[in-house]
Formats: structure tokens, sequence, C-alpha cells
């Protein structure tokens, strides 16, 4: 049985681990038509077009090797296996 402080740490993982799925369907979007980077002290950047292409994937992979990697700590650390 988990304490109640493991179960507010398996919840926050749990909670990081939606925010990642949320930005994985925004980032593999066909409506995502643009990326902003937000720069202290400078000019936006925008990612669009084909360089939107050529990053998605990259940007996809990031995304889901980190959901994994919180979805391995929640399993192993408080043995909450969830829905990969």
């Amino acid at each position: 049985m988990m304490t109640p402080e493991q179960v507010k740490q398996a919840n926050a993982l749990v909670e990081q681990i939606e925010k990642l799925e949320l930005l994985l369907t925004a980032v593999g979007s066909t409506k995502t038509d643009q990326i902003k980077f937000q720069r202290q002290g400078s000019s936006d950047l925008f990612v669009s077009g084909e360089m939107l292409t050529r990053l998605r994937s990259r940007f996809e992979d990031a995304i889901n090797a980190e959901r994994l990697a919180l979805l391995q700590e929640l399993a192993s650390k408080y043995n909450v296996r969830a829905v990969a």
C-alpha cells in the first residue's frame, strides 16, 4: 500500500504524462501549422512549413522518450502500470 505522499508523487508523474500526451497530440496534428519559440529579451522565432514537417517526427520521438521514461518510473517506484 502506498503512503499519501507516494500517492501525490505518483499522481504528479501521471499529470506529467498527460501533459506530454497533449503536447504529442498538438505536435502531430495537421492543424498545427507553426511552433513558436519564446526567447527572453529577444524576438520570438517561429517554425513552420517544410521545417516544421522535418522537425515534427523528432519532436514526437523526444516527447515519446520522455513519456516512456515517466511510465517506467511510475511502474518501478510505485508499482503502478499505466497504458502506454
